[in-house]
């Protein structure tokens, strides 16, 4: 059985303003199978 192994990663960040985006996406091979797992978010700056 071959290990589990990440074969590939994006991440794009962007300011605007109070805000920060992020989107990342992790390319995954494990069970013998690949898929991809994105995960993103806005946050905002509280005073």
């Amino acid at each position: 059985m071959r290990q589990p192994r990440t074969a590939g990663f994006t991440h794009k960040i962007s300011v605007e303003g109070n805000q920060m985006a992020y989107a990342e996406t992790t390319m995954l091979e494990i069970y013998g199978r690949s898929f991809e797992h994105t995960d993103q978010n806005t946050l905002t700056r509280c005073s």
